[in-house]
């Protein structure tokens, strides 16, 4: 993960509320590969802005005071935490300890054959919104 970049990331509070959704694109200061993939291209994010201090910014402000904030992602094990802790570590910034990670992925496994998020969505039954293989069609 050290050579790879965040080129997107998305954050849904599971309370709601308004301002409850974050997404952003990121400019990872290098080609996008895989655009036929995720239809993010190199220019849509060649603009500078640094990720790290607006996540933080957003995460604040829906944080409660003196408790811990649990994110949970799919694969956040192997795929965001190390992402997220690269981004910290180039901005020079220390990660959050309160910050707790749920690795659904790990859960799907303990319960479950089904272990994809599309198979896992329609278990569940929960409706997919957003556009396939971007960052906000995976919180939920």
């Amino acid at each position: 993960r050290e050579n790879e970049r965040i080129i997107e990331i998305a954050l849904r509070d599971l309370e709601g509320g308004e301002n409850s959704t974050f997404q952003t694109l990121v400019n990872p200061q290098c080609f996008v590969p895989n655009s036929h993939v995720h239809g993010i291209t190199t220019r849509m994010v060649n603009k500078p802005d640094d990720l790290i201090p607006i996540l933080l910014l957003f995460v604040r402000s829906r944080q409660k005071p003196g408790e811990y904030v649990v994110l949970a992602a799919h694969n956040a094990r192997s795929f965001d935490v190390p992402f997220l802790r690269s981004g910290f570590t180039r901005c020079k910034a220390e990660f959050p300890s309160n910050w707790l990670f749920v690795d659904a992925l790990t859960l799907a496994r303990e319960k479950s054959t089904l272990i994809s998020l599309q198979a896992l969505r329609q278990s569940f039954e929960i409706l997919f919104t957003g556009i396939a293989n971007r960052a906000m069609a995976t919180c939920f």
